[in-house]
This record gives structure tokens, sequence and C-alpha cells, in this order.
């Protein structure tokens, strides 16, 4: 009998409860070897790690993981040593193997050799027997998405390329990267991008190129059938029965998240004791035990959300030239905005003029510029003051302002938001 925790709830390992969806794991697993690139996106923590992990074994990928302040070179740098090359920078100051490249600086690619000329045997002697490596090297320009492609379909044409967090890397290195991706196609090296993000053809917006190119699989929405099969999946590898009573009441409360939904599941099991080991078919589902995970839950999420708020608030503290004192930036008003908007949030998000019209006040004055810049940098902003995953993100075509933590809307429907506000504003509203 497997444990709870591997059937139940939020893991980095697939729960034993994992369902197959038609329009996510057909399509996904359809286009695994294709010609095109794969764009996965939605909400944190519904699934798209999961979905590669189920379907790529981890022999096949190379997987890099993007961050506010990765370049394209230091991207394909790191591609490039997980195959097995070598880089060094031919400069005078530069060291060996460094992960960042200055642009227009000679580089040399050493590599194990898959055919050609120009070879050099390296012998390395160990304690039990002699290794004989031979290498390859190059002169590459790593800013030059042929050089790179070329170079990882020799080292690696049989790998599928996976890049995480791409809604981490600046709205340049998408665009940059976007572009690149036309002539990886063109290589015939398969990209799985992952993006924290709700809209769709991101990537063809930065190059209509990509149209035909690739393909996205959103891992949104979770119906409530889907729900009702990984109850069904997890009861029997638990051997548990669980009321139809309880599994409404849980995805009632979901709001359309797996995550929430997997760790109501869990929660619920434990405080119905549901044991290991046992042939016994077991019963879970009191109304009591649910509201009892429900409320548990909602005071996990609570800590962490309100710390993420009142960190993104004091994001941004400015110093007055006159008083030389703090005061909130607009990181704050943002966020007290989205307080004051509270429940009216909706999966389709928060408007561009609903959320200006919050952040006025009779002794604001933000100008819209400002404003966009915010808006733009929502991510890079999260990223730096360390809130991962995202909770919000702008998606600039619909101008609007997505929540993009799955857990974020169960928080605010299961928190007093009037008891945040005042918290944040008691932290930040006036100057220290």
């Amino acid at each position: 009998m497997p444990k709870l925790e591997e059937v139940f709830g939020v893991t980095v390992k697939t729960p034993l409860s994992y369902v197959l969806r038609e329009n996510v794991d057909t399509v996904f697993k359809s286009h695994i070897r294709s010609d095109k690139h794969i764009v996965v996106y939605g909400a944190s923590k519904q699934g798209k790690s999961t979905l590669v992990a189920k379907h790529i074994e981890e022999k096949q990928k190379i997987t890099v993981y993007l961050a506010p302040n990765s370049t394209r070179l230091t991207l394909y740098s790191s591609i490039l040593r997980k195959l097995g090359a070598e880089l060094e920078e031919e400069t005078t100051t530069a060291q060996k193997n460094s992960a960042t490249f200055s642009l227009g600086a000679k580089i040399k690619a050493t590599f194990p050799f898959l055919g050609g000329a120009e070879v050099e045997n390296k012998n390395e002697l160990t304690s039990d027997k002699e290794k004989s490596t031979t290498t390859r090297q190059i002169a590459l320009d790593l800013s030059s998405a042929d050089d790179v492609g070329r170079l990882m379909r020799e080292m690696g044409k049989e790998k599928i390329f996976i890049l995480e967090n791409f809604h981490y890397a600046t709205d340049l290195i998408q665009r940059e990267l976007a572009f690149d991706l036309r002539t990886f196609h063109d290589l015939e090296l398969q990209f799985v991008i992952l993006g924290v993000w709700r809209e769709k053809n991101r990537l063809v917006q930065y190059n209509g190129d990509l149209l035909s190119r690739l393909v996205e699989v959103p891992v949104e929405p979770w119906t409530e059938a889907d729900f009702r099969k990984v109850v069904t999946k997890g009861a029997k590898e638990l051997n548990v029965q669980i009321t139809p009573e309880a599994i409404e009441e849980c995805i009632k409360h979901s709001c359309s998240s797996v995550a929430v939904f997997q760790e109501l599941m869990k929660s619920l099991c434990q405080k119905s004791n549901v044991a290991r080991d046992t042939l016994m078919v077991q019963k879970a589902g009191d109304t009591q035990h649910v509201r009892e995970a429900i409320k548990e839950l909602s005071g996990v999420y609570e800590t962490r959300h309100t710390r993420v708020l009142e960190t993104l608030a004091g994001s941004q503290m400015r110093k007055d030239k006159k008083t030389g004192m703090m005061s909130p930036g607009l990181a704050y008003a943002l966020v007290r905005a989205l307080l004051v908007e509270g429940v009216k949030a909706s999966e389709q998000g928060f408007s561009r003029e609903q959320i200006e019209k919050a952040m006025a006040t009779n002794k604001e004055d933000f100008k819209r510029a400002a404003v966009t810049n915010l808006l733009k940098r929502l991510s890079a902003l999260q990223h730096q003051v360390q809130i991962s995953p995202p909770v919000l993100d702008y998606d600039t075509v619909t101008r609007r302002i997505m929540i993009v933590d799955s857990t974020f809307l169960f928080y605010l429907r299961n928190t007093d938001l009037n008891r945040v506000l005042e918290t944040i504003t008691d932290l930040h509203d006036s100057p220290d």
C-alpha cells in the first residue's frame, strides 16, 4: 500500500492519483518528437512540470531554468555544457569555464568527437584503468542561433530541450528567444517551453513565423470531471471510499486548482485516519473533516500569500527628497488595489482600468508610464524579492493583471482581506 503523500498532495514526484486528460496529455504526447516546439502554459501548480516529467524520460531531455538575469549567452552556454561541451572565452581576462560571456567574444568549444577532422586525444589515467576521450575544438559564436543550434544538433540531436520558468526571462530575452526558436526549428531541434501565464500565443506575438512551428498546450482548465477521476484513482490506490458529499465539497472549494484539490484530499484522508498496509476498505468524508481540511489549508495559504503581498508592497520603498523619509511606491498601491477588489477577482483577472481606479487616491497621482513599467516588470520584480512562484502576471495584449498562482484565488475567497489590508496599511502607509 503506498503512502498517502505518494497518492494525494503536491510533491516533486508525480502523484499516483495523476490522471491523463485528453485535451492535455494526449495533445502533448502527440507532439513529442514531432517537427514542432511545444509551449506548455498556465498558472503555477497546475501540472506543467508534472506533465513533462510524465511523458519525457529524464535521459531524453536537457533542462535549463531561466531567471530574470538570464541572457541568450548564459542560456546557450548552460545547454551546451549539459551536453558535454567545455566553453572558454578567448580573452586575456576571462576565466576558463566562465558562465557569462561578453558579446562579440571569441568562444572555444571543446566537445566529444562524433565525426570530422581536427581531433585531439586526451588520456586520463584512473586508479583501475586508462580512459581515452577523443575531443574536437571549434570556434563558436554564442550569440548566433545558427552556430549554437548546429553544435546542439551534433551533440544532442536526440535530446528534447526544456526551458523551465520562461516567464522569468525579461521581455527582451523572450523576444530574442522567439526568433532563435525559428532557427532551431529549421535545424530539427525541439524545445519545450514552460511558462506561468494564461494568454494564448505569447511567443507568436513576438515572432509570427512561429505560428506553424509550435503547438500550445494549456494545462488549464481542470474540470469537475477531472477532479472526480483524480479521486477515483487515488481512492483505489489507498483502498478507501470517499463519500460523494465530501468530494463535491472539496471540488466546490478548489477554485479550479488541482493543487488545492490534491491538498484538500490529502488533509481529508489524514483527518479520517486513513492508514497504510490494510486490506480493509477504509472510509473517509465526514462533513466535519471536510470543514477542518478547508480551514487548515486556508491557514497555510493565508500565511504564505499574506507574506507575499507584504513583501511585494514593500519592494519599491522610495526616499522623499525633501524630508529624507521613506514611503511606499507603486507596488504598494497595486497590492492595496488588489485587496480592495478582493473577491471580485476571477480567472479572468483584473483589468488595467479596474486596477488604476483602485490605485488612485486623493494624495497619489501616478503617471501612466510608471504604472505600465511596473506592470511589465511584475514577474521580474516578484523574482527579485524572492516571490517564487509568481502570483501575478500582466498580459500586455488583454491589458489585464492575471492571477498565475492557482492557490491565490483560494486565498482571496477564504481570507479576511480587510484584516490583511489593515496589516499592510499599518506596515507601509505611513513613512518610517
